[in-house]
């Protein structure tokens, strides 16, 4: 599915949903959220009646690929699973879908200003790609150039692409700008965090994957343009652990032995964080909150 990111995006993610739902936490989840979910938002559950689609049965994996600059809402999706195109064309006409081509494939263009015109493409009863008409229409072109950011970070041996979830982003340079100021909003008390966001200036790259079995698996690498900076990156994100396991304190054993295992360490100018979360611990959370939100709303 890389092979349709534009070689201009600068974020880049991957989500393995066939491996995701075919785990029992998920499974549960789905079953409690299913029936609210579907009809959240009516319009919603109409057109996917219409288009025969169900996203949480037919859509096995996605990419995404945002572009920076303006206007914003630039990139695309890509979504492989197994789609009813015929059904899927008919819903789109339906609501006001104008059809447009792209060299052999057939998509449908909306348009609704003062946002970039949004265009669907419908490449196969496998493969649906969704975005702004030039991203699009870009990445269906004839030897389009393809990004290579996750083929290099993974090259680097900084993300596994064959993780459940997996994120690669060049840090913009106006973000890394306003770190500074962000970190001076921090309010007062909270010097662990400010440390924390004020070291993000640094960062000019990140990568992040999760992988979900008997435990959540987490680990994320951050890029910075020093290695000293790289150091100050290291103590924020550990003087940031400490100040979480003060603040769950005796609440929870747990939680806080997850946090003490977090493993935070630095090389050159990498700083590599891994965590594990027992999915005993996630369901004992999960069911806190919901007692919580029940308790609210009675």
């Amino acid at each position: 599915l890389l092979r349709f990111v534009p070689a201009t995006a600068e974020v880049v993610m991957g989500i393995d949903c066939a491996a995701l739902r075919g785990h029992p936490l998920i499974q549960d989840w789905l079953i409690e959220h299913q029936a609210s979910w579907s009809g959240a938002d009516d319009d919603l559950a109409r057109f996917l009646a219409d288009a025969g689609l169900d996203p949480l049965r037919d859509v096995d994996q996605v990419v995404v690929g945002v572009v920076p600059g303006r206007p914003r809402g630039q990139g695309l999706a890509v979504f492989a699973g197994h789609f009813d195109t015929a059904a899927l064309a008919a819903a789109m006409q339906k609501r006001g879908g104008t059809v447009a081509t792209i060299g052999t494939t057939v998509g449908y263009a909306f348009s609704s200003p003062p946002r970039v015109e949004i265009l669907v493409a419908l490449v196969s009863p496998t493969l649906v790609i969704a975005g702004d008409e030039a991203t699009v229409r870009g990445t269906l072109a004839p030897n389009a150039d393809h990004s290579q950011l996750a083929d290099r970070e993974t090259g680097a041996g900084r993300v596994d692409l064959g993780s459940d979830f997996w994120l690669v982003a060049v840090v913009p340079e106006e973000m890394r700008r306003h770190a500074a100021a962000v970190a001076n909003d921090v309010s007062r008390g909270a010097n662990e965090v400010r440390g924390l966001v004020l070291a993000s200036g640094a960062i000019q790259r990140v990568t992040m994957q999760a992988c979900l079995g008997t435990s959540l698996f987490l680990r994320g690498v951050a890029v910075a343009d020093t290695g000293d900076n790289a150091e100050l990156i290291r103590d924020a994100v550990k003087g940031a652990l400490a100040a979480m396991r003060l603040e769950v304190g005796a609440s929870s054993k747990e939680l806080v032995d997850v946090l003490r295992d977090v493993d935070v360490t630095q090389r050159s100018t990498e700083v590599t964080v891994n965590a594990e979360v027992p999915v005993r611990l996630i369901e004992t959370l999960l069911r806190e909150r919901h007692t919580c939100s029940a308790g609210h709303t009675r």
